[in-house]
C-alpha cells in the first residue's frame, strides 16, 4: 500500500476492507472495526463473508469481487444484523 492510500485507508469516514482472492481480509480500517463490531487485528485473515454478512454469503462476495479491477462496495449489515 502507498503511502497516500495508507492515509487515505486510514482516516476514509466509511468502513474500507480489502480482501485478496480467497476472500480473506488483508486490510480492515478503523471505521470497519466500528461497524463491523471486529478489531483488525481479529479480522485480519478471516473470511470476509464471516465478518461482513451480504445477501447470498460467500457466493455474493465472489462474484462481487471476481474480475474486478478497481475497488467495489456490496450492501451489507452492521454488527448485529441491522443495514449497512
Amino acid at each position: 500500500m502507498s503511502r497516500v492510500d495508507g492515509l487515505v485507508f486510514g482516516t476514509s469516514p466509511f468502513a474500507v476492507i480489502e480482501v485478496d482472492s480467497a476472500l480473506r481480509v488483508v486490510e480492515w480500517n478503523e471505521r470497519a472495526e466500528l461497524v463491523f463490531g471486529a478489531a483488525r487485528a481479529d479480522a485480519l485473515g478471516k473470511a470476509v463473508a464471516e465478518l461482513v454478512p451480504v445477501d447470498g454469503g460467500e457466493a455474493a462476495w465472489r462474484e462481487l469481487v471476481d474480475g474486478v479491477d478497481e475497488p467495489a462496495t456490496s450492501e451489507c449489515s452492521r454488527a448485529g444484523g441491522s443495514p449497512g
